[in-house]
């Protein structure tokens, strides 16, 4: 009962760190990003494809109301997905740390 509430308190803090890493790291959607430059010249994943007349003239020449609306919606849905994952990773250490010092404890 005590390796089993150890562990379990030690898989939690590993779950933590794991769910710790994933907000720190950046999303980067290489993936997908030189095929949306096009229509995007807000998030530096797409302008790392322009030229920087083609930029200017996009500034110029577009409304930028619709790209940027796009991006806030995309911005805001990974923030919300990384504070999830961060709730989840202080939940996950506080127990996995009370099940780990308690089994130490009643060892």
């Amino acid at each position: 009962m005590v390796a089993a509430l150890y562990w379990g308190g030690v898989g939690l803090l590993m779950a933590a760190i794991a769910m710790s890493v994933a907000v720190v790291m950046p999303r980067l959607d290489s993936g997908r990003a030189k095929a949306d430059s096009q229509d995007g010249f807000v998030y530096f994943g797409h302008l790392r494809y322009w030229a920087p007349a083609q930029l200017t003239e996009a500034l110029r020449g577009r409304d930028p109301v619709p790209v940027l609306s796009r991006q806030v919606i995309a911005m805001s849905r990974i923030s919300w997905h990384k504070h999830r994952l961060v709730q989840m990773s202080l939940v996950a250490a506080t127990v996995g740390a009370a099940m780990a010092s308690t089994a130490r404890i009643a060892a």
